[in-house]
């Protein structure tokens, strides 16, 4: 009897892990069928860094490469959007007086990779190079430049299926010169979302 038993717990445990989705079939899908040739995306919207001296938000727009039959791709460029860093990013907090003048995200197509294809997709971003917010203008702003270290920010989607948008996460080091000429180094947070583009939002997953 007890031999019975365990030759079916067994049989019961083979079929439950047929039955789960298979890590191997979880390449990029558009309207539910694998790509067969690498596809590209536009992204656009916010991203923040958030610290204790205070943050920098930016409107952005971003390219990213789908790889065909992959998990993996990668993102091709960020740059602000609709005009210039100059309009279209602004200072937080004890950084609310600050203009920025010039952002260099310097984004030599960084590395991205699917990290789950159950229920929420996740996509780690290997962010390999630093980015530099400088130039910074105003009578009250306490910085003149302030580097990004290179870190693995996380894009998690907002929906369950079809994908169309992304929410930022992670953490990274700022190393923030002041005005006074001491250099400041605190953890900064990252945040934002990305929309994807029409007509590919609510297609890829």
């Amino acid at each position: 009897m007890l031999r019975k038993t365990l030759v079916l717990a067994i049989a019961l445990a083979a079929s439950a892990m047929l039955s789960l989705p298979s890590a191997a079939s979880a390449e990029w899908l558009h309207h539910e069928t694998p790509i067969n040739e690498d596809a590209e995306l536009g992204l656009t919207g916010s991203t923040r860094f958030q610290g204790s001296l205070g943050g920098v938000e930016c409107q952005v727009t971003s390219t990213v490469l789908l790889t065909a039959g992959q998990t993996n791709g990668s993102m091709e460029t960020v740059v602000p959007h609709p005009t210039s860093e100059t309009s279209n990013c602004k200072g937080l907090g004890g950084l609310a007086f600050c203009q920025v003048h010039d952002l260099t995200p310097q984004v030599p197509k960084w590395p991205l990779h699917k990290t789950t294809a159950i229920k929420f997709l996740k996509i780690s971003i290997t962010w390999g190079n630093p980015i530099v917010i400088q130039k910074l203008a105003g009578g009250f702003c306490p910085a003149k430049k302030i580097t990004l270290t290179p870190t693995l920010a996380i894009a998690t989607s907002a929906e369950e299926s079809t994908v169309s948008s992304f929410e930022l996460s992670g953490e990274t080091q700022a190393h923030i010169e002041t005005t006074s000429g001491a250099t400041d180094s605190q953890a900064v947070q990252l945040g934002g979302t990305l929309n994807i583009e029409a007509p590919n939002a609510d297609t890829y997953s």
